[in-house]
């Protein structure tokens, strides 16, 4: 029962338009998941896209997810 109400609990927060993070796929802090998850881009893809940007611009990537994962909730 906690698994349908954790769904439309995320269903419903994702269709108001804001960014999330989350928990379920996670690896680090869920920025890429909650990424992916809200606009719909494959996650194996972003998470690649981020790596090889952090190999490129180390500290402008890691500043931004650091960032980004204080300042959005966790779904």
């Amino acid at each position: 029962m906690k698994q349908k109400y954790s769904s439309y609990r995320e269903e419903y927060l994702s269709s108001k338009g804001r960014f999330y993070r989350r928990s379920q796929n996670a690896k680090l802090l869920g920025v890429c998941s909650g990424l992916s998850y809200r606009f719909n881009l494959n996650l194996t893809h972003l998470r690649i896209v981020v790596a090889v940007a952090a190999i490129f611009f180390t500290a402008p990537v890691i500043v931004g997810y650091c960032v980004t994962a204080l300042l959005t909730d966790r779904i």
